[in-house]
């Protein structure tokens, strides 16, 4: 009976109460089968309060003490079985899910031999879990054959409540590989076999998914509202809190899609009371995000500094600087940046104070993230590296990394390439010392990366190799393909070759060996039926042939790319393979010019046609960085065509966007792009102020051949004939009409 209050009291978000009742469990039940769910109850509870540090030390002391064991019974394999699903779900949390993946299967197995059916089912619904997590279409695509068979195995062992946590699953699945209606159909199935089997809750999370997927097919709110409010309502029966504010959010979205805010925010506010009520920190975050999204950003500021003060007078110190922390990032957004940054520094006293190291870490990382936006890169340095020191105190590797990296790519924006190279080693040692090899795998190829820009292609391709040889050690073929794709890549672009080989010779073996190695990445990406991940292959296939000067052979494969995601409704794979072929027609455009051709009038209008279509995708998917890329892109095109007003208009879209992505070398580029435009435009003084901004971004980034373009194109302004001043206003006849804005326009750049 406590074991079963304490699942209860977990279930609710009552985590305290959980906890303690799980430990005095324990501690009655030892090493039986009871003990072990009573330790599993700990995990999770570790884990939803965040606490993933000690929720791991838990799980992994339990199973090296039934490994001491030496295997044990049969209850001890089954104790030792259910500990890993467990700690899969913490390596799911902890940004894992390779490593989650690899820890359920080995549940998985062990259930099986065990003939344990209904064990099995959650490992296998923990592997659909991790392969959801880990995205793309292989994986996916896996995760949807571990979630039928979870299904499957559910419905032998009759555990009903599996099996409509394996239906969910498969609808989640679904609906991130864009397949609305069977994820519209699993979600139904799953409210209906709840129905039957008078499971309360099973129906009320079921009607929440279908809510979701409702929203997606752009259903009628008012049908959503109704579907949603239904689970509400028996979350309120059943005394389910968490639920209730999960479904609370769904049906504020139905109401704000219905533009009916008043009724969203009653929602939401109630969702927000019942979080407070359970002090639970990660349902207040989520509820303080949805009022943001739905609300004008000066209103949700207010309710942020609203949860502060609440968690101010709760004395919750932890809770105070997380409303702090999103109040920040509203303020970022409405650009009052010197409140940010005092505010970020106020939140980093407070957290000392309350002496939590991760919240520290947490506050420290966005005072350095302020202090970017402020431009004063170099002086984020200090707060990273304490924030580094922290979250290695308290166990969080992956969060370390993180910050590694973004300490790395702090110093390639300011131009100190030495700098970020020792990061991304450092990084790649700490995952190595760790025995993360999915995570050394990545380290290494963004090493690879940097060596190609530094050290030129041997240091690279030593580099890449080994990250492929790790993905083969742990037979993820998906992550070896795609570090072949960075393979061939390196190989095309190396500088090598004997004296004695004539320049063609040497331009003629590296595309030969570099089409080899790309061919060979498509090749497993079939085998995987990962069309995604075929296309990224025949987009470096079409750079290759651009090399070879085989331009029709290039266009085919960018377009065959772009079917290729289009077949497997990847949203995101196709903007990049639109992207591709507007960058691989300008490239030949490109290559007009600078021969001194006149470009070729169609495939300049195919490059701006897949340009305005991926400025489109770009936008549905709320993407900015692809927006931005789009646009200077078509600013680019319009150049080309010597249609200096439309490039401006674009460059100018692009610009204002800018404002938002908080990027200085993406900012830099795009006013270069909206000189070189005014250039053509012949309008001076446009022209030379963008390149005098500049020129003052390359600066301040340190980056000297962005101060060379900014020179260049200063220079060239100052040529131009000075322009006729505006003729004199003549007083209206009647009341003054204003004049509209400038706007609109539309590009691509690819990633």
């Amino acid at each position: 009976a406590m074991l079963e209050v304490a699942e209860i009291k977990l279930a609710s978000g009552r985590l305290r109460g959980a906890l303690g009742l799980a430990s005095n469990a324990w501690t009655l039940f030892g090493d039986s089968l009871a003990g072990a769910r009573a330790v599993r109850v700990m995990i999770q509870a570790h884990a939803a309060a965040g606490r993933l540090q000690e929720a791991r030390t838990l799980a992994l002391q339990r199973l090296a003490h039934f490994g001491r064991r030496g295997g044990g019974s049969e209850a001890d394999r089954r104790a030792e079985a259910s500990l890993n699903v467990a700690l899969s779900a913490v390596s799911l949390l902890e940004g894992r899910p390779k490593e989650a993946l690899k820890i359920a299967t080995v549940a998985s197995n062990r259930f099986a031999k065990l003939n344990d059916k209904a064990g099995r089912a959650t490992a296998l619904r923990a592997m659909a879990e991790a392969g959801l997590a880990i995205g793309g279409q292989s994986a996916t695509k896996t995760a949807l054959i571990h979630a039928e068979e979870g299904l499957d195995t559910a419905r032998k062992a009759h555990d009903e409540k599996e099996e409509v946590a394996a239906l969910l699953m498969l609808s989640r699945i679904h609906l991130a590989r864009h397949e609305l209606d069977d994820s519209y159909a699993f979600a139904q199935g799953a409210v209906e076999f709840s129905q039957s089997v008078e499971y309360s809750k099973g129906v009320a999370m079921a009607l929440v998914d279908l809510g979701k997927i409702m929203l997606r097919l752009d259903e009628q709110p008012e049908n959503v509202v109704q579907v949603t409010t239904e689970a509400v309502q028996i979350f309120e029966a059943t005394g389910d809190w968490l639920g209730e504010v999960d479904a609370r959010m769904v049906v504020a979205k139905a109401f704000h899609a219905d533009d009916m805010k008043n009724y969203a925010m009653e929602n939401l506010q109630a969702g927000l009371g019942i979080a407070r009520r359970l002090k639970d920190r990660k349902r207040i975050d989520q509820v303080l995000n949805a009022m943001r999204e739905m609300n004008v950003p000066e209103h949700a500021l207010l309710l942020m500094e609203e949860e502060a003060e609440h968690a101010r007078r709760a004395q919750d110190r932890r809770r105070r600087a997380s409303a702090m922390h999103k109040a920040i990032e509203v303020k970022l957004g409405l650009g009052r940046i010197e409140e940010a940054f005092e505010d970020a520094q106020r939140a980093v006293e407070l957290t000392k104070k309350s002496g939590h190291k991760l919240a520290m870490a947490k506050a420290l990382r966005q005072l350095a993230e302020v202090t970017v936006v402020q431009r004063r890169h170099l002086e984020s340095i200090p707060a990273l590296q304490e924030a580094k020191k922290l979250y290695l105190e308290v166990g969080n590797a992956k969060a370390a990394g993180d910050v590694l990296q973004f300490m790395a790519s702090i110093y390639q924006s300011t131009g100190s390439m030495k700098k970020a190279l020792d990061l991304f080693a450092e990084q790649r040692t700490m995952y190595k010392s760790m025995g993360w090899q999915e995570e050394e795998a990545e380290a290494l190829q963004e090493l690879a990366a940097l060596h190609m820009d530094m050290l030129g292609s041997n240091h690279a391709v030593t580099a890449i190799q080994e990250a492929i040889t790790i993905h083969k050690e742990l037979g993820d073929r998906s992550g070896e393909a795609h570090a072949v794709v960075q393979l061939s890549n390196f190989q095309l672009h190396a500088r090598r070759g004997l004296a004695s080989d004539s320049i063609k010779t040497v331009q003629q073996a590296k595309q030969a060996e570099a089409l080899r190695t790309a061919r060979y990445a498509r090749q497993i990406f079939e085998a995987l039926g990962d069309q995604s991940g075929e296309a990224v292959a025949l987009q470096a296939i079409s750079e290759i042939y651009l090399e070879q000067d085989l331009r029709q052979a290039a266009i085919d494969a960018t377009k065959e790319a772009l079917k290729l995601c289009q077949k497997a409704g990847d949203g995101m794979g196709e903007a990049r393979a639109l992207r591709w072929v507007a960058w691989v027609h300008a490239r030949i455009v490109e290559d007009d010019v600078k021969d001194g051709l006149k470009p070729d009038r169609e495939i300049l209008a195919q490059a701006l046609s897949a340009t305005e279509e991926c400025l489109s995708i770009s936008q549905g998917l709320e993407d900015l960085p692809g927006q931005v890329n789009a646009l200077r892109r078509m600013s680019t095109l319009q150049r080309f065509a010597k249609d200096g007003p439309a490039a401006m208009e674009a460059a100018q879209e692009a610009l204002e966007l800018c404002e938002k992505l908080n990027n200085t070398h993406t900012h830099g580029l795009v006013l270069m792009a909206l000189a070189e435009a005014a250039l053509v435009a012949k309008r001076k003084a446009d022209a030379r102020r963008a390149a005098e901004d500049a020129l003052l971004m390359f600066e301040v980034l340190n980056n000297t051949l962005g101060m060379q373009d900014a020179k260049k194109a200063l220079q060239a302004a100052l040529r131009l004939p000075d322009e006729p001043p505006p003729p004199p206003p003549q007083a209206p006849a009647q009341a003054p009409r204003v004049a509209p804005p400038e706007g609109g326009g539309s590009g691509a750049t690819p990633a």
